[in-house]
């Protein structure tokens, strides 16, 4: 079965992993193909992947972590041989991911223009920064997490302003940090 998102369909690694057993992505495997497991999985899950394996486009014990949750969640377990979902990305779960990608771009084609002029505004504005929110449902939010004892402030430079946290991994590697 041919991937049919922008996001995996042009890896050719990624296209042989929803072909053939023997091309599954594993645990120590490198790689473009394992970058866009990696992000994916950020964008579609909010997962928490290590920088360093980010960095390194490895496929460590936090990429694993990640993989396990999200098939977990999907019930994603081949039952002729398995009986729980395991960190292998394979056909079925490569197979879901696209279906997820293909979803996002989805909805940015038909946003169209002004999608891409949002894009644009959030990555030239030093004050923002991309950010994980445990907190609240979805993978990203735009603002810093309000920390538990902060006074809420609705003015971003009044003096009670809570500590902005670490910048994480944003789409297709990009690095967005805030300015104090």
């Amino acid at each position: 079965m041919a991937l049919k998102s922008k996001w995996f369909g042009d890896n050719q690694r990624c296209q042989e992993c929803s072909r053939v057993d023997a091309k599954h992505i594993l645990t120590s495997d490198s790689g473009l193909h394992v970058f866009l497991v990696q992000e994916a999985l950020i964008l579609i899950d909010g997962a928490r992947i290590d920088t360093a394996e980010l960095d390194q486009w490895r496929y460590g014990p936090s990429t694993a972590a990640a993989v396990l949750r999200y098939k977990q969640a999907r019930d994603i377990v081949n039952r002729s041989y398995q009986q729980k979902a395991d960190d292998i990305v394979g056909k079925m779960t490569i197979a879901s991911l696209d279906d997820s990608m293909y979803v996002l771009e989805s909805g940015i084609v038909l946003l169209g223009g002004a999608a891409l002029q949002l894009g644009r505004i959030l990555l030239a504005s030093p004050k923002l920064q991309l950010s994980r929110n445990p907190g609240r449902s979805g993978p990203i939010s735009l603002s810093p997490p309000i920390q538990h004892g902060t006074p809420k402030c609705p003015f971003p430079t009044a003096p009670h302003r809570p500590p902005l946290p670490r910048p994480l991994s944003a789409p297709l590697g990009w690095r967005v940090r805030a300015e104090r």
